[in-house]
């Protein structure tokens, strides 16, 4: 029986370790990614699972190994396991998700930036017609909760139309017996104590996420106002203002996009949010590599292998200043909107986009081509 099963290609092994607690022999942690679940294993257990030598393992190390999904059955197609059933939770999803862009408008003007800034609002027409296909959305009872990300942009230079349409999406969700939520990503430099009072208090925002690219001598090279201005100062006083409001309930994220130049910059940040006393009031800081957003931002980044050397350094840092360090991944079954299939995005000018659709769509009509075909 045991050998109808083999190694799940989905996993990750350490070195051996010697373990001190267990008189020093030498162990593996073994992360069955299918579960996120992680497993110490003796050298001899790992030499058997990597040699397919699974038919004499005794039944509780086999059920353990199972269970964990470390181990699956020898025939299972394990790509095809793992798509239907992302596919099927996103198709159960019961939250419809809405991204809105208010303003096509940012004070700053970043170096990576591939986004092209005017003053264009959504209008009152369109804040109707998007008003309208959301309410006929959720009145199918499809949905049991409507869930918006304000994004830019800048989306505080646009307040005006998230006050608007907040009002109206919080009278509709109440009238369908809909929960409602919000967050937005901001680049905090309009984010002052009134308006993290009105954000939260007033218009649901439940989560605040806000870039700080380093400190002031990397980030004040690339995250700069359209007047060439330095922005850190600024940001930072909101940001740390924001996370010693005990009053205020809202989780908060800090992101930092690196490249090659201002890497070094993201240790004494978290030192510097440490010393401010509020590493543990942020939900989440991390880090993300800067791509290529229609420009050539990307050609000062690095090779995964090299960013993950850093990302070492870093979770350690953490781990000793006392953030909340998620080490290890969880398994999503979407974490983009592209995944998602009723998911959407409604920029400046009313244009709505379902990204999932103008995948298929661009795929069908062979605009996006098969890696594994041949040049």
């Amino acid at each position: 029986m045991n050998a109808t099963y083999k190694l799940s290609r989905y996993h990750v092994a350490t070195g051996p370790i010697a373990d001190q607690v267990h008189g020093g022999r030498f162990q593996r942690v073994l992360l069955g990614m299918r579960k996120g679940t992680t497993l110490l294993v003796g050298e001899a257990l790992w030499a058997r699972l990597q040699q397919g030598d699974i038919a004499r393992l005794p039944q509780t190390t086999l059920d353990r190994l199972v269970q964990a999904e470390i181990l699956v059955p020898a025939e299972e197609d394990e790509v095809a396991t793992i798509l239907d059933a992302n596919d099927h939770r996103a198709q159960d999803d019961r939250t419809l998700y809405l991204v809105v862009q208010p303003t096509a408008w940012c004070q700053l003007g970043c170096s990576y930036c591939g986004q092209k800034h005017t003053r264009d609002a959504l209008d009152a027409a369109n804040q109707e017609r998007l008003i309208a296909r959301v309410e006929s959305r959720l009145a199918t009872g499809r949905f049991e909760g409507l869930e918006v990300c304000w994004f830019g942009g800048e989306p505080l230079a646009g307040l005006g139309v998230v006050r608007r349409l907040t009002e109206r999406f919080l009278k509709m969700t109440r009238r369908l017996g809909c929960r409602y939520d919000s967050r937005i990503v901001t680049n905090g430099l309009a984010l002052s104590r009134a308006v993290a009072e009105e954000l939260v208090n007033r218009l649901h925002v439940r989560k605040i996420e806000i870039t700080l690219d380093g400190t002031a001598e990397h980030h004040d090279r690339r995250r700069f106002t359209k007047a060439g201005t330095g922005t850190f100062e600024r940001i930072f006083e909101n940001l740390v203002a924001l996370a010693r409001r005990e009053d205020l309930s809202v989780g908060l994220n800090v992101r930092c996009n690196v490249d090659q130049h201002n890497r070094h910059g993201v240790l004494p940040l978290l030192q510097r949010l440490a010393e401010a006393g509020v590493q543990r009031r942020i939900t989440a800081f991390y880090v993300s590599p800067v791509v290529n957003w229609g420009n050539d931002a990307g050609d000062r980044n690095v090779a995964r292998d090299e960013f993950a050397r850093w990302e070492i350094e870093w979770f350690v840092e953490m781990f000793k200043l006392g953030f909340p360090v998620g080490v290890l991944p969880e398994r999503q079954a979407a974490n983009c909107m592209a995944l998602a299939p009723e998911a959407e995005l409604v920029d400046p000018h009313g244009t709505l986009f379902n990204i999932r659709e103008r995948l298929l769509l661009a795929y069908a009509m062979g605009r996006i081509q098969n890696a594994a075909a041949p040049n």
